[in-house]
């Protein structure tokens, strides 16, 4: 609701009380949703897989990523609440492709504020990925990314002491 409320938009209000009235007559109950749906496969724990698509590079419209304060606010509210309860904080930016990040003017700014939250790791740096090869499209790796991204964030993991993680 105070999200709602905080977006004031008309669709945000429709699709909460749609929401409300699905509820409301138990119109979910029973409802699943398939596990293949075209070229993706829903598997268990909340994880979407697609295999066999590619990526075709192509330059985007150069644009600048808009940083917005009160995300910056939300998000230092998290760290601070995990800080009190002595949970470790790793950030982590995720793999996209080359060609997304260079449309972007102003992309290192986004890494250089990371960082200064403390520990970030950017597997755009980490991870030497090809744009036709491990995407789908430009900021989704493919199942074959997915498996290098994922080998090498948990080795990292693994390595600072996470240990009860497995492989």
């Amino acid at each position: 609701m105070k999200l709602a409320i905080e977006q004031n938009h008309i669709t945000v209000y429709n699709t909460l009380l749609y929401a409300f009235y699905r509820d409301w007559t138990q119109a979910n109950e029973g409802f699943s949703e398939p596990l293949q749906k075209g070229k993706d496969t829903y598997i268990s724990g909340g994880f979407v897989e697609r295999r066999l698509a590619t990526f075709t590079p192509k330059p985007f419209e150069k644009t600048e990523w808009v940083f917005q304060d009160r995300q910056f606010a939300a998000f230092e509210r998290s760290l601070r609440f995990l800080s009190r309860r002595g949970a470790p904080v790793i950030l982590v930016r995720a793999p996209t492709t080359q060609v997304w990040r260079e449309a972007h003017a102003n992309d290192e700014d986004f890494n250089v504020r990371m960082a200064n939250y403390g520990t970030f790791w950017n597997f755009n740096e980490l991870l030497q990925l090809d744009d036709a090869i491990h995407f789908y499209d430009p900021h989704h790796l493919n199942q074959m990314g997915v498996e290098i991204f994922n080998e090498m964030l948990v080795q990292m993991l693994i390595d600072q002491g996470f240990s009860s993680m497995k492989r």
